[in-house]
This record gives C-alpha cells, sequence and structure tokens, in this order.
C-alpha cells in the first residue's frame, strides 16, 4: 500500500508539472511530460475529440493557448486499482485572450501513465464557461 501511496505522489507530480507549463502556454515544456503516442480525448467538446501523438495534440493546444491563457490546480486526485491510471480533479482560473474575459472552469480526468510520462487523458468539462469567455452567449 505504502508503493502505491508513492506512485499516486509522483503522478501527482507529473500532472503538476505538466500545469505549470500550461500556465505558461510552454506546449513543449508540457508535453515532456507525455508520451509519443499520448491519446488525448475531449468528450464535451463540440465535436468530441480524441488526439492521437505529440504532435497532433501540441498542434491542438497552440491553437487553444492561442485562444486561452489558464492555470490549472489539482483539488484531489483518486488511485485506482490499476496503480498505472488516475482520476484528478481540478479547476481552471484565467481568461479569454479574444474579449478578456474571465474564464473560469471544473474538471475531472482520468489519466493513465506509462512510467514517468502521461499516456491518456480523457478530461471532462462543461464547455459553457469557455463559451460565455469568448462571447457566444452571456450567463446569468
Amino acid at each position: 500500500m505504502a508503493d502505491d501511496s508513492v506512485r499516486t505522489r509522483q503522478q501527482v507530480s507529473i500532472i503538476t508539472a505538466a500545469f505549470a507549463a500550461i500556465a505558461t502556454g510552454d506546449v513543449e515544456a508540457m508535453l515532456e511530460n507525455y508520451s509519443d503516442d499520448v491519446v488525448f480525448g475531449i468528450p464535451y467538446s463540440s465535436p468530441p475529440k480524441v488526439i492521437v501523438g505529440k504532435r497532433d495534440v501540441a498542434k491542438y493546444l497552440r491553437a487553444a493557448f492561442n485562444v486561452f491563457r489558464f492555470s490549472l490546480a489539482i483539488t484531489r486526485a483518486f488511485a485506482l486499482i490499476d496503480p498505472d491510471t488516475l482520476i484528478v480533479e481540478y479547476v481552471s482560473t484565467g481568461n479569454a485572450l479574444p474579449t478578456g474575459r474571465p474564464y473560469a472552469n471544473s474538471y475531472i480526468a482520468i489519466y493513465t501513465f506509462r512510467g514517468d510520462l502521461i499516456c491518456g487523458v480523457k478530461e471532462y468539462f462543461n464547455p459553457i464557461p469557455a463559451q460565455v469567455a469568448l462571447g457566444a452567449f452571456v450567463s446569468d
């Protein structure tokens, strides 16, 4: 059990390093924490996306970082029976660059690891805060 706790802390540390790079918009630094064949799923995007491989993930993130600048903070992490999988809850704070409006959201993601690299992410979030931040419609 102690080994599982150490592994979970290491995995959280890897995700935290990736999140630090997100806060600065540094795609290359973020992807240092990912395997070359990473699978990045965003089921609640419109349309839902599955992006495979570092090169395509980098392309997607560069476009996203031109629209949003934000930081992410882990609020909870859940170890699973599979020691290479972690469920993580986190929040974002930042803004939409085209409008200057604030952007904040909550996320739940399933992270899969191979050794010390993230090889899979399936991220769930509410798309409405992004739409509001971009001025697509006004929130109540």
